[in-house]
């Protein structure tokens, strides 16, 4: 059932009121709404929650960094280090991974203090309570691994 049929009313036809009127509707499982590329962030000022989730196969960056209690997110890691100055270190491990696997996996960035956050994964923050978690996995996945391994 759509959302106008359900009663919401919209304003603009931009993707992040959409976006919005999924959350209304449905929360945390507003992702398994979506398709295509995406990375938002919703602050629930009813529950005072963030949510903040990625697309499903991680076209959309999403980057976070946190320094004390303040956290800052971006889909551009350069927002990120210039609203934290001081987190412009080199992250030693990732250039190694960089140099090893000619790219850098989740969840290390370049950046020591900022993360990448995985695809397919959603947040949501309540005070001091941090949830990260998994909302979708491919199924070819799981009939290609039976296929190998039935026999």
């Amino acid at each position: 059932m759509g959302l106008f049929l359900k009663g919401h009313e919209f304003k603009t036809k931009g993707d992040a009121e959409t976006i919005l009127h999924l959350y209304e509707e449905y929360g945390a499982d507003c992702v398994n709404h979506l398709r295509g590329m995406f990375a938002f962030i919703i602050w629930d000022t009813k529950t005072e929650t963030l949510f903040a989730a990625r697309d499903h196969f991680g076209i959309k960056p999403f980057y976070n960094g946190h320094q004390d209690e303040k956290l800052v997110c971006s889909s551009y890691l350069k927002h990120i280090t210039q609203e934290m100055g001081s987190l412009k270190e080199l992250d030693k491990e990732s250039l190694l991974q960089y140099l090893t696997f000619q790219y850098v996996p989740c969840p290390r960035t370049m950046v020591k203090g900022v993360a990448k956050r995985p695809p397919a994964h959603r947040l949501t923050v309540k005070r001091k309570d941090v949830q990260v978690e998994r909302y979708w996995q491919p199924t070819l996945i799981q009939k290609f691994t039976e296929l190998i391994f039935r026999n």
